[in-house]
C-alpha cells in the first residue's frame, strides 16, 4: 500500500505535509481513512504518519523486538494507564500502539498479546462500534465476529 506520499511525509517528519490540491487532499483522505496519516493537532489540512503509517514505510527496515508476556503486559498497562481515566476506561486500540510504537514491537505481535490477554482474562477488548472506527487500526477477532478497536483493562 505504500504511496509516495507517505514516503514523503515520513521525509518531512514532524514538519508534516499540507494539502495544496483537491486531488491531493482526496488521496490524502483515503490514507488518513486506512489509518496511515492524521491531522497535525491544531491544524485542518497538514499530515503526519501515524504508526501503522510509519510502520509501511520502514517495512523491513526497523528492528522489532519479541517481550515475554510479562514485560509485554508492563509495557501495555503502562500506555493504558497514561490513556485511560476513571470516567473514560475505554482506550483505543490504535492510542495504545502508538504509544507502544518506541519499544518496537510489529504489529502481528501486538495483535497476537492482546488477543492471547483477552482470551486469558487479563484485559478485555471490545468491538468497533462502526465500520469508519474498524478500518482505523481495529484487530479482527480470532472467532471472526469483527474487529476489536477499544480495550480496558476493568473488568
Amino acid at each position: 500500500m505504500q504511496t509516495p506520499y507517505l514516503e514523503i511525509i515520513h521525509f518531512l517528519g514532524n514538519a508534516g505535509y499540507y494539502a495544496r490540491t483537491e486531488k491531493e487532499k482526496r488521496i490524502l483522505s483515503n490514507l488518513t481513512k486506512k489509518g496511515f496519516i492524521q491531522l497535525k493537532k491544531g491544524t485542518k489540512s497538514v499530515y503526519q504518519l501515524t504508526t501503522r503509517g510509519e510502520n509501511e514505510v520502514t517495512k523491513g527496515k526497523r528492528p522489532t523486538k519479541d517481550y515475554s508476556d510479562t514485560e509485554f503486559l508492563k509495557h501495555l498497562q503502562d500506555a493504558y494507564r497514561s490513556l485511560a481515566n476513571p470516567m473514560k476506561p475505554l482506550v483505543r486500540i490504535p492510542d495504545v500502539r502508538e504509544k507502544l510504537y518506541s519499544i518496537q514491537v510489529s504489529d502481528s505481535f501486538f495483535d497476537k498479546k492482546l488477543l492471547s490477554f483477552h482470551d486469558q482474562g487479563i484485559l478485555t477488548l471490545q468491538t468497533a462500534m462502526s465500520k469508519t472506527h474498524a478500518e482505523d487500526g481495529g484487530i479482527p477477532s480470532d472467532t471472526g465476529t469483527g474487529l476489536f478497536y477499544y480495550l480496558t483493562f476493568e473488568a
